[in-house]
């Protein structure tokens, strides 16, 4: 007899770390999934503000939430820690400052478990600061159920399935023997893709039940970067450049690969223009890095371009900043 959806328990992983004005918002989105049997784990990463006794409160009135406190560490070490204690068959993970469609959840489990696949995958939804929750799409879900070679492509396109963490569902063997890069920022990057290529079969659905919150303090918002932000992208990109090929070499990979690394470099380019060097150790750093940017851009655009998958919006994008890099802060606002 096959898994039931209904009895399966799904082990929530949720990071939390001074969000209070949006946390009761993702708690409560939490709280009203449709799919019941969850194991709520709620990470608080040493906040400095009221979102410990915001968990703690959740926590009192649902036996299926739960709280860490712990001293900050950062947000894969909060991921990691969660992961580690997780006693569902399956995980996934929300950020305590977005929200999730009723049915998030129930879909990508019904999806994974009704097709025998080990992970799956949906859209998502950009919401502002002051969206309360998530209103489901009308429109018919459509449902593809791949090899994982083709959901890495997928992942990497940009098209149906993004590199973030949230709005995927896997295994939770999976995502704990891919633990996240603790100590760095931009850490989804080099982990995504090996949870969906550890995939027996990755569903993917063609619909919107995560809800990204835009926030104007975010890194990718900001208008100033720090260094060590910059050195940490710069790191992701060359960690799934070193990694991919290697595990999976195809063509089409391969061009989406160059994709994906060419848009990130990109909005590298955009991010480096809003540092301020310290010292002259710094400027030099932050140099060497451009550099590697625009010689990678250069060496690695016709490649990109040749992905089909992608948006041509972005492939136009990656041809204009390739040849005028200087334009990178205006494109990729």
């Amino acid at each position: 007899m096959g898994e039931s959806t209904t009895d399966t328990m799904v082990s929530v992983i949720v990071p939390v770390y001074n969000v209070s004005m949006y946390l009761a918002d993702c708690l409560e989105s939490i709280k009203n999934q449709r799919h019941h049997n969850l194991e709520v784990i709620l990470i608080d990463d040493g906040s400095t503000d009221d979102s410990g006794t915001i968990c703690d409160t959740y926590a009192s009135q649902d036996n299926r939430f739960r709280v860490i406190h712990q001293e900050n560490a950062g947000l894969s070490a909060a991921r990691n820690a969660g992961t580690a204690i997780a006693s569902a068959p399956w995980l996934i993970y929300i950020d305590s400052d977005d929200i999730v469609s009723e049915n998030y959840i129930s879909d990508l489990l019904a999806a994974a478990i009704s097709n025998n696949a080990d992970s799956a995958s949906c859209r998502f939804m950009l919401v502002n600061e002051k969206d309360h929750c998530l209103v489901p799409e009308q429109t018919k879900q459509s449902l593809m159920v791949v090899p994982p070679e083709t959901a890495v492509c997928e992942l990497l396109s940009e098209k149906k399935a993004s590199t973030s963490a949230w709005g995927k569902l896997a295994k939770t063997p999976l995502w704990l023997r891919n633990p996240f890069p603790e100590g760095r920022k931009f850490e989804d990057m080099p982990v995504t893709w090996k949870v969906l290529a550890s995939s027996r079969k990755v569903a993917i659905i063609d619909s919107r039940l995560y809800g990204y919150r835009k926030r104007n303090d975010s890194i990718s918002q900001n208008k100033s970067a720090s260094l060590q932000s910059i050195e940490d992208y710069h790191q992701s990109i060359a960690q799934i450049n070193d990694e991919i090929p290697k595990k999976m070499p195809g063509r089409e990979i391969l061009h989406a690969l160059h994709f994906r690394s060419c848009l990130e470099y990109c909005r590298l380019l955009a991010m480096s223009d809003h540092v301020n060097s310290q010292s002259d150790n710094e400027t030099d750093k932050l140099h060497v890095i451009v550099s590697d940017a625009k010689h990678y851009l250069r060496r690695f655009a016709c490649s990109a371009l040749m992905d089909m998958h992608s948006p041509i919006l972005q492939r136009v994008r990656i041809a204009i900043i390739a040849c005028l890099p200087g334009l990178a802060p205006k494109l990729c606002r």
